[in-house]
Parts: structure tokens; sequence; C-alpha cells
């Protein structure tokens, strides 16, 4: 990629992060880069298209989380990868200020009503990761190291929706860097009840 190429993209990125998809403009755009409208538009035919680009750039790695990796020896051990994953996501992240806000969640909401090859990508992410943690829970039950009475897909969904609301409720509250520490003590209590 560019070296041009790529800094509109971190620019607009930027930009998108501080306001919605139809407050930035494109005159903002170009200032910001600094470079002139027809350098833009040799690298982008539209704003759309710069923002179909940037979720692609910068969303699809960020959300894509690398289940086949974890431990798959102990619910533990799989936990523990995860939140490690998350760590270094978040030290790696694309976002430059790592005190992500409600930006954050616009944007993906503007990428799902706007694009909708989008939707269709998390809800196959959303399968996988259900696939993922019903997958390990069954083989932690298996092995006896938890024995809750809940299905292993009510526990599955426990942790996916744990992480997530987590993660909402940190980000709205400018709070992003307590997210690991946040999601394991929970885990951590909330592996305990499996364990009886």
């Amino acid at each position: 990629m560019s070296e041009s190429r790529e800094h509109i993209l971190k620019t607009a990125f930027e930009l998108f992060m501080q306001k919605s998809f139809k407050e930035v403009t494109m005159k903002e755009i170009v200032t910001k880069t600094g470079l002139s409208k027809g350098a833009f538009y040799h690298y982008f035919e539209s704003k759309e298209q710069l923002f179909m680009e940037i979720i692609e750039h910068f969303f699809a790695g960020f959300m894509t989380v690398p289940f086949d990796t974890f431990s798959h020896e102990s619910l533990k051990q799989f936990c523990g990868d995860y939140l490690k994953s998350i760590s270094d996501k978040a030290e790696t992240s694309f976002v430059e200020n790592k005190d992500l806000d409600a930006n954050f969640y616009f944007l993906i909401f503007d990428a799902v009503r706007m694009i909708p090859d989008f939707k269709r990508k998390m809800d196959v992410m959303a399968e996988n990761e259900l696939k993922s943690w019903v997958k390990i829970i069954g083989i932690a039950r298996k092995n006896g190291e938890i024995n809750p009475a809940m299905t292993d897909e009510q526990i599955a969904k426990v942790y996916m929706y744990s992480n997530d609301g987590i993660g909402i409720r940190l980000i709205l509250n400018n709070r992003m860097g307590e997210m690991k520490s946040e999601i394991k003590s929970l885990w951590d209590g909330f592996y305990k009840q499996l364990k009886g």
C-alpha cells in the first residue's frame, strides 16, 4: 500500500472516530491529509469507498479473534489466551488514542447499515465465536474441569455477551484500559461457579 493511501486511510479513520460518517466531510478529509483533492481521488472514488476500505483495513483484523490458536487443554487456559489476544490487539491497535469512545460503535453500526457484506462477516464471526466457546466448554465438561447445570451454549453466551457488555460499558465511560482486568475478574468468578 502506498504511503499516501495509508496516510489517507489513517487520517480519515481518526476523523471517523471523532464524528459519524455523515458528519465528516470530504473537504475535512482533504484538509486533514494535507493532500490535494486530486490526490485523494487518485486513491479513492468517494467518501463511501474510503469508508468501506477503512472498515476492511482497520476493523476486520481488530475484530477477528484467532480461536483456533487458543489452548484447548482447559477452559481456564482458553480464557487466558482470549484475554491475551485482547491485550495484544489493544497494544498493536490501529487506534492511536487508546481511549475509544462511542464513535467506535457508531462506525460499526454505520458499516452494518452501509456495507451489506460487513453485516454478513459480523454474523459469520459471531457464529464462529459461539462454536469455539461451545467446543471448549464441551471439552471442559467432558474432562471434568467444570460441572455446570447450564448448557454449553448458555455458558458460551455468558462468556461472549459479558465480554461485549464490558467492552461497551468501559468504552462509553472512557475506561478502555481496564477492559482486560474487568473481564478477567468476571470470568474468574464465573469459572469458579462452573467448577461447582
